[in-house]
C-alpha cells in the first residue's frame, strides 16, 4: 500500500470537512472515516462506482497503487454527495 496515497486522499477528505484516520504504518492499507450509517454510505458509494466497506460505524477506504490522484479526489467528490444523500 502507500502511504502518499492514503496522505492524499486524507488531505482530499479533510478539504471536504471530512474526518478520517490512516496515513501511518500502523493502519494497514486503510483509510477509515467514521460514520453512523457506514454500512449505508458504502453502498451509496457503490452505486458511484467506488469500492468502500464498513465496519460498524467507520467506512473504510483502501486506495489501490493503480488509483491515480485525480481517481482519489474524485472517489471523496462521491462520498460527500453520498454523505449529503444520507442527511
Amino acid at each position: 500500500y502507500s502511504l502518499r496515497q492514503q496522505a492524499t486522499l486524507i488531505d482530499a477528505l479533510d478539504q471536504r470537512g471530512i474526518a478520517a484516520a490512516g496515513a501511518r504504518p500502523d493502519r494497514g492499507a486503510f483509510v477509515v472515516v467514521p460514520h453512523p450509517r457506514a454500512a449505508e454510505l458504502a453502498a451509496a458509494l457503490a452505486r458511484r462506482g467506488v469500492t468502500a466497506d464498513a465496519r460498524r460505524c467507520n467506512l473504510r477506504l483502501c486506495p489501490d497503487v493503480l488509483n491515480t490522484d485525480n481517481e482519489l479526489v474524485e472517489a471523496v467528490g462521491r462520498l460527500d454527495d453520498a454523505r449529503v444523500e444520507l442527511s
